[in-house]
């Protein structure tokens, strides 16, 4: 069982809102057409969800009506590109599903708080590829909340007990700062689970 992340910086052009990289897109589906038995796919949202998330506060909840309705911006803007990759996987021959966040889960004061990964189940027992993403999902106690790719890799790979994660970054490997605004960044080659780390990718 493998859970793969697309990371948002890969896929999209971070500096132009709603800009993707069909290209990137399309190649990363072709190499990955080998690999997609038994595998759950979760992408970042990228410029189609940060810049107006960023713009309206969205990580701390819904804070008037204009932040309503970037809430609601947001999520048809992350849709968009789901449904970018998920045209890519099926032309490269995967069976690709979307299975949006606010389907099966649900945060509570900025933080996951119920969660039903049946939908998965049942679309990986008939051989779909289910594909999720970093979105706007609701929140019983501030309205909205920012549901991570990175958050869903960590749920789907326990709850699947998943033998690998794998997250295709635009960088190579983790290190221990930012290497885009750190030269002096270290690579770390080795990670030790039961110590805590704070690490970039």
């Amino acid at each position: 069982m493998l859970v793969l992340k697309l990371g948002g910086s890969v896929i999209t052009d971070k500096r132009v809102r709603c800009r993707a990289r069909p290209g990137v897109i399309g190649r990363l589906a072709r190499e990955l057409k080998p690999f997609c038995s038994e595998t759950i796919i979760v992408h970042g949202a990228g410029s189609f969800g940060h810049i107006k998330a960023s713009k309206h506060g969205l990580k701390d909840g819904i804070s008037s009506d204009e932040a309503l309705l970037g809430a609601a911006e947001v999520q048809r803007e992350v849709r968009e590109l789901d449904a970018i990759v998920c045209r890519a996987l099926q032309k490269a021959g995967i069976p690709a599903i979307s299975i949006p966040p606010s389907v099966f889960l649900q945060f509570s004061c900025g933080s996951l708080s119920e969660y039903d990964v049946g939908p998965f189940r049942e679309a990986m027992a008939r051989g779909f590829v289910p594909v999720t993403f970093g979105d706007v999902v609701m929140d019983d106690l501030q309205g909205v909340a920012i549901c991570s790719g990175d958050d869903l890799v960590k749920l789907l790979a326990c709850e699947f007990k998943a033998e690998r994660a794998v997250f295709v970054s635009d960088v190579d490997g983790i290190f221990d700062s930012d290497p885009k605004a750190n030269k002096r960044a270290k690579l770390i080659r080795e990670i030790d689970p039961l110590k805590p780390l704070k690490a970039v990718m």
